[in-house]
């Protein structure tokens, strides 16, 4: 007689369905393009990066070095060129800058501008970097500069000085030339850009790529941003710049902020490039991917919180100033979520220098730098950080005059002894 272990074919029948449903599972989640926690993403790119903005550190790279076609992701050097002669007050958002018959005839992208009329500067700056007006763009680089070649021999030269060594510019919009040239550029030099365009004009830029729509109503003209499809795919992302030629390809500058909830890590800001994609879709999706990749596998651990307050400089611990010297910032490090957890916060740092700035000016507010700090980690990482004061004084104290008095005794016994020296020589 045959028996029948009935609860053990009871067991392998929900086995069977369980391991079904897993491998359906898998299946799905590789054909949407899911990067699960420790996976770095294969991209359909053809060249792309990933750069914690605070830190510059890369997370990802791929043939970061090639130089391609980037078309409109030009625009950002326009913009930076053209924000920063207004800060320096030599022009203003509100000038009126008459188009030329050369700006009306650019192709692609406009902003239907017409030869002859004036236009406000800030209106150009919007239209070029929310909906990527061409036009717009040109005109903005002639008044800037000059003259278009004048703007462009400065898109150049400002790309060197900012550390873009494989980038060439031929004009303001990034639409290809009559003899087929293109603005060219690699995936390094543009995160070096965008990095640049944060940390310096973050708050202007960010406002208007985080943008949807372009509005003007003097115009009758309603359009979508450029950015529009990953701004909605997630919702913290609030730019960069797209940008296309048959040439380039679809390709997309993304950034975004993540909020951490943890009093111990620090919210993290990524830049994600991607070049020579096959469409739009693509550029899109592949962008996520790399977002999503830093954000699922780093995080910015706090070692020292902003506003912490520090000593004073070795020769000034026996007195007490009338101000303290706080950070102005937290000072992080970013980890992979696997290095955050082995971390000691505790025994990280091996050593701190603190030291009061040479000459400071009073009245002073709260906030101005009165110093900086120094922390050399245990793996001999060095981190710099100004200090600032925690309040405002409006007198000078007086360990400060003493400390001045015996500098200057100091730098003119210097110098006297030098010149006898050299008398003898």
């Amino acid at each position: 007689m045959i028996f029948y272990d009935y609860t053990h074919t009871k067991e392998m029948f929900y086995l069977k369905k369980i391991l079904a449903l897993w491998m359906a599972f898998l299946i799905m989640i590789q054909s949407t393009g899911y990067v699960s926690a420790k996976e770095i993403p294969d991209l359909k790119i053809r060249s792309g990066i990933l750069i914690e903005e605070k830190s510059g550190k890369v997370i990802y790279a791929k043939n970061t070095k090639e130089k391609l076609a980037i078309a409109s992701i030009t625009k950002l050097m326009t913009y930076l060129l053209a924000e920063e002669e207004i800060k320096k007050g030599k022009i203003a958002k509100k000038d009126k800058v008459k188009i030329s018959k050369k700006a009306t005839v650019q192709g692609g992208a406009t902003l239907y501008l017409r030869q002859g009329e004036e236009i406000d500067l800030e209106e150009l700056m919007r239209g070029m970097m929310i909906i990527s007006a061409n036009d717009a763009a040109f005109a903005i680089g002639e008044y800037v500069g000059k003259g278009e070649a004048n703007f462009v021999k400065r898109m150049n030269e400002k790309a060197k000085e900012i550390g873009m060594k494989d980038t060439l510019f031929f004009n303001p919009n990034g639409m290809p030339l009559e003899d087929g040239r293109q603005n060219l550029s690699t995936a390094k030099d543009l995160g070096i850009l965008a990095k640049y365009l944060i940390d310096h004009h973050g708050k202007e830029l960010l406002k208007l790529t985080d943008t949807e729509y372009y509005k003007n109503e003097d115009r009758n003209f309603r359009k979508e941003s450029t950015n529009h499809t990953l701004l909605r795919l997630i919702p913290e992302v609030d730019g960069l710049k797209t940008g296309y030629t048959e040439d380039a390809g679809y390709c997309l500058i993304a950034t975004m902020e993540k909020k951490s909830l943890n009093k111990e890590e620090d919210n993290l800001r990524w830049i994600s490039v991607v070049l020579g994609t096959a469409s739009k879709k693509d550029r899109t999706y592949e962008s996520k991917k790399l977002l999503d990749y830093g954000n699922e596998n780093y995080i910015k651990k706090i070692i020292v919180h902003k506003g912490t307050a520090l000593e004073n400089e070795k020769g000034l611990n026996i007195f007490k100033l009338p101000f303290k010297m706080i950070l102005p910032e937290n000072i992080t490090l970013l980890k992979s979520k696997e290095e955050a957890r082995k971390m000691d916060i505790k025994t990280l740092i091996k050593e701190k220098k603190v030291t009061v700035k040479e000459k400071i000016k009073f009245p002073m507010e709260k906030g101005d730098k009165v110093g900086s700090v120094t922390f050399v980690l245990k793996d001999n990482t060095v981190i710099k950080s100004d200090l600032v004061s925690d309040k405002k004084v409006e007198k000078m104290p007086m360990i400060l005059r003493i400390k001045y008095f015996f500098k200057s005794v100091s730098d003119a016994f210097s110098k006297g002894i030098g010149k006898v020296v050299k008398g003898f020589l």
